[in-house]
Formats: structure tokens, sequence, C-alpha cells
């Protein structure tokens, strides 16, 4: 439901969102954040004990990666939104940096 609401938001036109200026890279980040903390959640419930855990983060950072490239692409066929390397960027780090904080806290949660 999260990557559909991302993939909503993404599909709205510029004149529909509020001006953050200059800020938009945070919102990207946060966003994709969030992301990384369902996606760890997920993970561990469904992989601990059958993967390692630096697959498994490997697995979950590939695919916030492409997930926010794909959201770029999206954007730039919606009016007045572009494909920006830049919110691609801060879509990759708020992943990844969700997911090396609550990785590895839940996997030695269910130890």
């Amino acid at each position: 439901m999260y990557l559909a609401a991302i993939f909503a938001l993404s599909s709205m036109p510029a004149r529909d969102l509020p001006d953050l200026a200059g800020k938009d890279h945070y919102a990207h980040f946060f966003e994709f954040a969030i992301l990384g903390v369902l996606l760890s959640i997920w993970a561990v419930g469904r992989f601990r004990g059958k993967r390692p855990l630096w697959l498994i983060f490997l697995t979950l950072v590939c695919f916030i990666s492409f997930y926010g490239a794909s959201d770029e692409i999206h954007q730039y066929f919606v009016p007045g939104r572009f494909c920006e390397l830049w919110d691609w960027v801060a879509d990759t780090l708020g992943g990844v940096v969700s997911v090396l904080i609550i990785l590895p806290l839940l996997w030695r949660r269910e130890r």
C-alpha cells in the first residue's frame, strides 16, 4: 500500500502539490526512509534465519534504489514534474540510512 501511495503522490501534477522550494530533497529522503523501515520489518519477518543479514540488506537497498529510479522516470511524464538525479539520490539515501539503522535492530530483537 505504501508503494501505491508513493506512486499516487508522484502522479499528482506540480500545481496540486505544496511548494517546497529547495526542500523537496528532504521530502524524498523521509518518504523513502519510511519505505526502508517498512521493508525492513517485512524482511526480518519473512527471511530471518533463512538468509544472511548482508544479503537482506543488499536486496532491500537495491529494491529501494530501483523503485526510486522508477519513481523519477514516472515523474518525467507528469505535468510540471521532473526526473531529477538528486531526487533519486535522496530517495536512495533515505532508504539506505533507515535500513542501516532499523534492520540490525530488528534482527537482534528477533533472537
